[in-house]
């Protein structure tokens, strides 16, 4: 069993060695010839070398044989068929010959075969050669293309025709061929529906001699011609060949390419939009197929220069087949929607909408777009907070301006709720700027505008001041951009003593009032001392005590006031010795702190056994001594005098006036015997002063209202508790207009007299009026008039009597009586006005008529009575003749 194991292995391997070589051989020829074409004649027959090698790895037993088509006539090929061997790599080289005789003409493709075989199997190998007859013997013609020299024509589809021109020679000996040209068509040479002519037809041509044949092919449907390739074969016949069973011919292919035509007619529902930026219209694309095949169409739309795939929405499928043309499906219509955007300047933009075959464009139809303007700007700032700018200075910044509308476009610049004032002054306040699409330049699309911001000198620190600026352009605003103001701070303060010198008994403290005034810009802590005068810095000890207080009689050592925020302390005195007429100076000093303002006054206080004081009254007080209530228009003014008195024993005063309320609405001046006075009057011992107090609306609005308080002290003790008046004052104009009559609003009187009512006109409102008087419509003849005029002028409190005249009809032949209504009012406010109703009447009696109304009453009177009588004696007759016509009949029968 071990043994018949291993002999079977040993078999297998021998076996796969010796079989192995046989598996990978291969068995290859390969042939070459010295040309691959040769002209031969009837006398010099084409010869060509051919050399067979054995490429392969088998050694060969080669045998040739030749080939040719029943077609050429004419053409012998003969090659040595004796086999022979051809070892691996080696080659061997034959003899082709071709021979033609007189009936050869045109080309003949000759094919030798070379057949190699070897233990298993073979291997073969093809070679073409082309013969072409020359002379072609008695008779012989030949065809070649003029043009196109191929014989191919890739039509374009510009015209309705094409044509070939042929070359047709006479190639055989004999002269006075007569040539026979024909069209003819092969299964490999399909004219598919095209039909092909010839001229000329026939020729007459002696030996050598050619002549040019034209062939022309009809294409009625231009471009529309089906597509693909047309083959027309051009035949010549020697037709004087006596070898009537094989005369001499020739032939030649003619090849028209027709492209595939994709191309198509097309129209839009709307031929123009007029649209805004954003703004959308509906329009449909029809198209049909015009080419000469089925073909996908897919709708795009496009425009020169500009991408407006974004603009337009086609309804899906966007792609879609034709058919070819004249079925049923060779047209389609596609719906869509445009939006046209704002990344092309405004106006006329032409879209293409096209029915595309790809990439090219089958057909396409102009969609013009007159493209409304998008007007829109952006503004910005060089810099946009202007830092610590000095009270009354100016400060600078640049404002860019940016059209980022799609056009050109004028804008105007402009400063929205700027602070009472705060001024502005800018370059240019229009600018013409082209819009966002512009080319001229990197930044023609925008302009800088230099701002200057002029702080008032009142103006504020510690406030962010905003400054907003605005651009707009057709009524509407674009943007709006705020620069911020800081002002630089300002710290000062003012103090008014109204007297600096008072008086007072031992032990008693006397008060000076001191009105205390931050004229800075921002708010401060003020610091108050009082020193010896003639002190340095550090005042220490003042030889009399002394203290600061407020209104409510605290004391107080600082004090914090915003800007130009005023209040009333005092300092009081302690009087500390006791000896008549005894003085000392102190001298007030007010600091603002953490700068290096320092506010100071002397003041002065005496020893005195006397007491000084003040009094102030109405002279002409009302129910209340102490209080006046008043009205005044805007504009208007009042004259108030007032008795002040001197209640002290220190003999002659001076006593000071103080007057608050309505500061900003109301200017108020004291005059004393119609002089000016700086609010100090001197009062005699025990006397009395008449001082009168103007007083003058500024030009405020109507309807503002306050008290206006009145305070009198004596200047040498301006300490004491002042005597003090109110006036409640109402600004506003009061239109008040009050009517009384005399007379009765009833008049009677006969005719033609007037009548004549007195009204009497009082302007009880505060304020001249301009009035008219107006009187109702007139009617059925009557007239009103105003005698003396219906406009004129009435001050407050003044009366005017106003005449009505009423005069009757001129024509008026019975009673009548009329009422109408007259009117007194503020020139313009019918509102305020007063109507009244008053009727007249007027009578008609005999002496009240003239006596050519008389007259004409006379002979009216005498007309109406005539016709009465003529008209009863014509109606008396016809009765009458009636009853004798009946009378007569009764008697006949």
């Amino acid at each position: 069993m071990r043994r018949s194991v291993l002999a079977n292995l040993f078999v297998a391997l021998l076996l796969a060695s010796v079989l192995s070589p046989a598996v990978s051989a291969a068995a290859s020829i390969a042939m070459s010839a010295d040309s691959l074409a040769k002209e031969a004649t009837t006398d010099d027959p084409a010869e060509y070398s051919i050399i067979i090698t054995n490429d392969g790895d088998e050694d060969l037993t080669v045998t040739l044989n030749t080939a040719q088509d029943s077609d050429f006539n004419g053409f012998t090929s003969t090659i040595d068929t004796t086999p022979f061997s051809l070892n691996e790599g080696d080659s061997e080289e034959k003899t082709l010959t071709v021979s033609v005789n007189d009936q050869a003409s045109g080309d003949c493709v000759t094919t030798v075969n070379a057949q190699g075989t070897y233990l298993g199997g073979q291997a073969n190998q093809d070679i073409e050669v082309t013969t072409t007859a020359e002379g072609g013997g008695q008779y012989s013609v030949k065809l070649s293309y003029i043009t196109p020299g191929n014989g191919n024509i890739n039509y374009d589809g510009e015209d309705d025709n094409e044509e070939w021109t042929v070359k047709v020679e006479n190639t055989g000996e004999q002269d006075n061929s007569n040539i026979q040209l024909s069209m003819a068509s092969a299964s490999d040479c399909d004219s598919d529906g095209l039909e092909a002519t010839v001229e000329p037809q026939t020729m007459n041509l002696n030996s050598g001699d050619s002549e040019t044949a034209t062939v022309n092919v009809d294409l009625p449907d231009g471009s529309s011609t089906e597509s693909g390739e047309h083959c027309f074969i051009l035949e010549a016949t020697v037709t004087n060949d006596p070898n009537t069973l094989d005369q001499a011919n020739d032939s030649i292919e003619l090849r028209l390419n027709i492209p595939e035509v994709k191309t198509c007619e097309s129209s839009l529902q709307h031929n123009s939009h007029t649209l805004q930026p954003g703004d959308s219209a509906s329009n449909a694309f029809s198209l049909t197929n015009t080419g000469n095949t089925a073909w996908t169409v897919s709708a795009f739309a496009m425009s020169q220069g500009l991408d407006v795939s974004d603009w337009v929405d086609f309804d899906t499928p966007t792609s879609r087949l034709l058919s070819e043309p004249g079925q049923s499906s060779d047209s389609t219509t596609f719906d869509f929607v445009i939006t046209p955007d704002d990344s092309v300047e405004p106006g006329s933009v032409d879209v293409y909408i096209q029915g595309r075959a790809g990439s090219n464009v089958g057909c396409e139809s102009l969609l013009r777009i007159n493209l409304g303007q998008v007007r829109s700007a952006s503004l910005s700032l060089s810099n946009p907070t202007l830092s610590n700018v000095d009270p009354g200075g100016t400060g600078e910044t640049v404002l860019q301006v940016t059209n980022t509308g799609n056009g050109q476009d004028t804008f105007a610049l402009g400063v929205v709720d700027l602070t009472p004032g705060w001024q502005v002054q800018l370059t240019q306040t229009t600018i013409t700027i082209d819009g966002r699409h512009c080319t001229s330049s990197t930044s023609c699309d925008r302009e800088n505008v230099v701002v200057q911001i002029s702080v008032p000198v009142d103006a504020k620190a510690g406030i962010e001041y905003q400054v907003t600026f605005t651009v707009s352009s057709q009524g509407s605003t674009h943007d709006q951009i705020s620069a911020t103001v800081t002002v630089t701070p300002v710290h000062d303060g003012s103090i008014q003593i109204p007297s600096d010198s008072q008086t007072g008994r031992f032990g008693q403290w006397v008060a000076f009032p001191i009105l205390l005034t931050n004229t800075g810009n921002i708010q401060d802590t003020f610091a108050l001392t009082s020193c010896d005068p003639d002190i340095a810095d550090d005042c220490g000890e003042t030889k009399w005590a002394n203290r600061y207080k407020d209104t409510d009689g605290n004391e107080i050592s600082m004090m914090n006031l915003e800007s130009d925020q005023e209040v009333e302390i005092s300092l009081e005195i302690l009087i500390s010795d006791n000896i008549n007429n005894k003085s000392e100076s102190f001298e007030v000093r007010i600091g603002i702190v953490g700068t290096q303002v320092l506010l100071k006054h002397v003041l002065t206080a005496t020893v005195s056994n006397f007491n000084y004081s003040m009094s102030v009254a109405f002279e002409s007080p009302g129910e209340d001594p102490n209080t006046m209530a008043m009205s005044l228009p805007p504009g208007g003014s009042v004259s108030i005098p007032l008795i002040v008195t001197n209640t002290g024993d220190g003999g002659a005063d001076d006593a000071v006036f103080t007057i608050s309320g309505l500061d900003s609405s109301v200017v108020r001046t004291i005059k004393v015997g119609g002089i000016d006075v700086d609010g100090e009057v001197t009062v005699p011992s025990e006397g009395q002063t008449l001082v009168v107090v103007e007083f003058e609306v500024l030009e405020v609005e109507s309807g503002t209202s306050g008290v206006i308080t009145i305070r009198v002290t004596s200047k040498k003790n301006t300490g004491q508790l002042p005597s003090f008046l109110e006036i409640a004052m109402d600004i506003r104009a009061i239109h008040d207009l009050q009517l009384d009559m005399e007379t009765t609003d009833f008049l009677s009187a006969s005719y033609p007299e007037h009548m004549e009512f007195e009204i009497f006109v009082t302007n009880h409102g505060n304020i001249e009026e301009e009035i008219e008087v107006l009187t109702s419509d007139s009617l059925r003849g009557w007239t009103v008039d105003v005698v003396g005029g219906e406009e004129f002028k009435l001050d407050p409190g003044k009366t005017k009597q106003v005449k009505v005249r009423v005069t009757p009809p001129s024509n008026m032949i019975s009673d009548d009586e009329y009422t109408f209504t007259v009117t007194v009012q503020p020139k313009g406010m019918p509102v305020a006005g007063e109507p009244i109703d008053l009727t007249v009447e007027s009578s008609v009696g005999a002496a009240s008529i003239s006596s050519e109304t008389q007259m004409v009453i006379a002979i009216a009177v005498i007309l109406v009575g005539s016709l009465a009588i003529t008209y009863l004696f014509a109606r008396s007759r016809a009765e009458n003749m009636m009853l004798s016509e009946s009378l007569n009949v009764e008697l006949d029968d």
